[in-house]
């Protein structure tokens, strides 16, 4: 049970620090690049990435809200106290 909270938390804190930071990189470069004048098949593209990788933003939110929602689950039912009737 430690085994699977130190997961857990792990991932929780890969999954914010390492992969979000990526994501947030990616759609930085992107507003750069939206900044300058381009052609439609640039545009498009930028528009096709800027989606995709708001939608990965998203499913790491969600992820990450899952994993620590799941660790505090695990966390209080180690601290109830066991009623023996």
């Amino acid at each position: 049970m430690i085994e699977h909270r130190h997961f857990l938390k792990k991932l929780a804190y890969d999954q914010c620090h390492s992969l979000r930071a990526r994501v947030a990189n990616i759609l930085g470069a992107l507003e750069l690049l939206d900044a300058e004048p381009k052609n439609d098949d640039a545009m498009n593209l930028i528009t096709l990435i800027k989606a995709e990788a708001n939608l990965l933003d998203l499913a790491l939110k969600k992820s990450i809200s899952e994993s620590v929602q799941k660790n505090q689950a695990l966390e209080s039912k180690d601290h109830e106290i066991p009623v023996n009737l």
